[in-house]
């Protein structure tokens, strides 16, 4: 995998939600330049004693987006107590992913079930359906690259969910299909992104499958150009 990094002449690495990369740097390289995760990380980590947030050094900037309004207590604390910037994402920003993901959901849904729009919040948990991190990091990268190399989305239906607990099924809460449609949109370029601007001028965009059969870390490979 990193030798893909190597020839491809990337120069941003993002992980996403303190992926492991300690003793797998022959396979994925050392270098982070941004480090994503949801609030949910750094609030365990706030429970703790000592800081488990800045696994790839302490200058690292780690971007977050909230998921529950108590965090940002845990936003002011950390903030406050690292070399680091620690920033959340613009609201706006976050309204834009739960769109687009949205959209892809419903259009899945009704396409293969058949059933009514009515019916999709059943399937989904309704009020409680949002975007995943993964997708979000994907936006961000889509927003300040010049060109995004993804690798680590999917797994194989025996691994677990999160490569950090025991669980394996999914939670219906997000739509990891629908995302997958969304980035596969992404590379081919043939289908009009919903809810993006006309004036937005996407980035070439490179999938990398990889088969493996564990849930693996999850990163964006971006390029800026100068």
């Amino acid at each position: 995998m990193w030798n893909i990094l190597e020839r491809e002449g990337d120069k941003q690495v993002s992980w996403l939600n303190n992926a492991r990369v300690n003793n797998f740097e022959n396979k994925v390289g050392k270098k982070t330049t941004i480090s994503f995760v949801n609030s949910n990380i750094v609030h365990l980590c706030a429970r703790r004693v000592g800081c488990y947030c800045h696994p790839y050094g302490p200058h690292i900037p780690i971007v977050m987006y909230i998921c529950q309004a108590v965090h940002f207590l845990d936003f002011t604390v950390c903030n406050a107590s690292h070399k680091a910037p620690l920033l959340v994402t613009d609201p706006r920003f976050d309204v834009l992913c739960a769109r687009i993901v949205k959209y892809y959901s419903l259009k899945r849904f009704v396409e293969e079930s058949g059933k009514i729009l009515d019916e999709w919040g059943s399937a989904h948990d309704g009020a409680l359906f949002h975007y995943s991190s993964g997708l979000q990091a994907v936006m961000l990268a889509l927003g300040i690259c010049d060109k995004v190399s993804i690798f680590g989305f999917g797994k194989s239906a025996s691994a677990k969910h999160h490569y950090h607990t025991n669980q394996k099924a999914e939670l219906h809460l997000h739509h990891y299909e629908a995302e997958y449609q969304f980035y596969r949109h992404l590379v081919d370029r043939h289908n009009p992104i919903p809810f993006l601007s006309d004036n937005f001028n996407l980035p070439p965009v490179v999938l990398y499958h990889l088969l493996l059969p564990i849930m693996f870390s999850i990163f964006i490979v971006t390029e800026i150009l100068g």
